[in-house]
């Protein structure tokens, strides 16, 4: 049953690979301004449990492999032409540990919008950009303090 369950996970793999590689294709084509950002939703694992039917989540607790997640973030050669600075950001946050919060104010900044009381510090297009909470949470403690090396 392990060995169904990991070549059918393999599967999608392989399909999502497929489809992100036509949707880049397709942005590549229309010469367009234009981004993507892919990011998978967990980790699945697959060997960590006693039991055959022990797979996916939280056996026998929550591993690293589930909850970092790696995303990509695809650029058009227009989109880099025309937001030089952001890119530059981008590039120098390359290796920075980006959390799902930080994920809106990305997409705010990757689009454009600006608004009153904007975290520019939360982005990864920010030449301010902190791990972490930012200055949104300058002084507090975050509400689960996860560290899944310390059981």
């Amino acid at each position: 049953m392990q060995r169904r369950l990991v070549n059918e996970y393999d599967n999608t793999i392989v399909y999502t690979d497929d489809v992100l590689a036509r949707l880049i294709r397709r942005l590549d084509d229309c010469a367009c301004r234009s981004a993507l950002l892919y990011f998978s939703i967990t980790g699945r694992l697959f060997d960590k449990g006693p039991a055959d039917h022990e797979f996916g989540h939280g056996f026998p607790s929550v591993s690293r492999e589930e909850i970092e997640v790696p995303f990509f973030l695809y650029l058009s050669g227009s989109y880099r032409e025309a937001n030089g600075p952001l890119v530059a950001n981008l590039s120098a946050n390359t290796r920075a540990a980006g959390e799902l919060h930080n994920t809106s104010r990305t997409i705010v900044d990757m689009t454009g919008v600006d608004y009153d009381g904007r975290a520019a510090d939360l982005s990864l297009f920010s030449g301010d950009f902190k791990p972490g909470f930012g200055s949104q949470c300058a002084g507090c403690q975050r509400t689960q303090d996860f560290h899944p090396d310390r059981r």
